[in-house]
C-alpha cells in the first residue's frame, strides 16, 4: 500500500505543476524611445525632383541663339561663318537678337570664288559685315513683321538697312530670301531659317 499510496502522491504533484500558471518571461529588449533631437540633414538627401530641377536649368542654358544654330544640321556652314567672324560669343552671351540663318543650300547658291573670299582670314572684316547682317536687335516674331505695303526699313546689327517684311501670300522675306521655318525660339532671341545668304550692299 505505502508504494501505491507514494505513486498517487508525486502524480499528483505532477498534474499541480503542469496545471499552475506559467512563469512570465524576462522582458523584451527595451523599445529605444524616438528622439525629439534628432536632426536630419536635408541637404544630404537628393530627391528625383531636385534632379529634374537642375536638368531643366541645364537645359535652359544651353539654348542661347548660337546653341539653336549649332544644333541644326542644315545651318552647319552658318555656324562656322559665325565662328570665323566672331559672332558665336555675342550670340550666346548678348541680346535679345533676330537671327536669319542661311542653310547649307543657300550657301551652296554662293559663288564658290566669294564664298572662298568672305572666308579668307585677310577679309575678316567684310566676313563680319555679311554675318552681322542676318542678325536685328530685338526679339522680332514672324506676326510681327511689317507687311509689305509699309515699307519699313529695319536696321541690322552692321548699322545697315534691311527689308523684313510679310508678303500678300503671308510669307515672310528679308531682302530676296524667303523664311522657311520662323520662330525658333532661344532663350536670348528667336531663329528664322532663309533659303539665300542676304548680302548687303557694301556701298551704304
Amino acid at each position: 500500500m505505502k508504494p501505491f499510496l507514494m505513486t498517487a502522491t508525486a502524480a499528483a504533484a505532477l498534474a499541480l505543476v503542469a496545471c499552475s500558471p506559467s512563469a512570465p518571461d524576462a522582458d523584451p529588449s527595451p523599445v529605444q524611445p524616438y528622439e525629439d533631437d534628432i536632426v536630419i540633414d536635408e541637404s544630404a538627401v537628393e530627391t528625383p525632383a531636385d534632379d529634374m530641377a537642375g536638368e531643366m536649368t541645364d537645359d535652359i542654358a544651353a539654348n542661347s541663339l548660337t546653341d539653336i544654330i549649332a544644333q541644326n544640321a542644315d545651318l552647319s556652314t552658318f555656324a562656322s561663318a559665325l565662328d570665323a567672324a566672331g559672332v558665336s560669343e555675342k550670340l550666346a552671351e548678348g541680346g535679345p537678337y533676330t537671327v536669319f540663318a542661311p542653310t547649307n543650300e543657300a550657301f551652296a547658291k554662293v559663288p564658290p570664288e566669294e564664298l572662298e573670299m568672305l572666308l579668307a582670314p585677310e577679309n575678316k572684316d567684310k566676313l563680319v559685315s555679311v554675318i552681322e547682317y542676318h542678325v536685328v536687335p530685338g526679339r522680332v516674331m514672324s506676326a510681327e513683321m511689317p507687311t509689305e505695303s509699309e515699307n519699313i526699313a529695319t536696321a541690322s546689327l552692321n548699322q545697315l538697312d534691311m527689308a523684313m517684311r510679310t508678303v500678300d501670300d503671308g510669307k515672310v522675306m528679308v531682302n530676296d530670301a524667303h523664311v522657311t521655318s520662323a520662330d525658333i525660339e532661344a532663350t536670348n532671341g528667336v531663329v528664322h531659317i532663309v533659303d539665300t545668304v542676304i548680302i548687303p550692299r557694301m556701298s551704304e
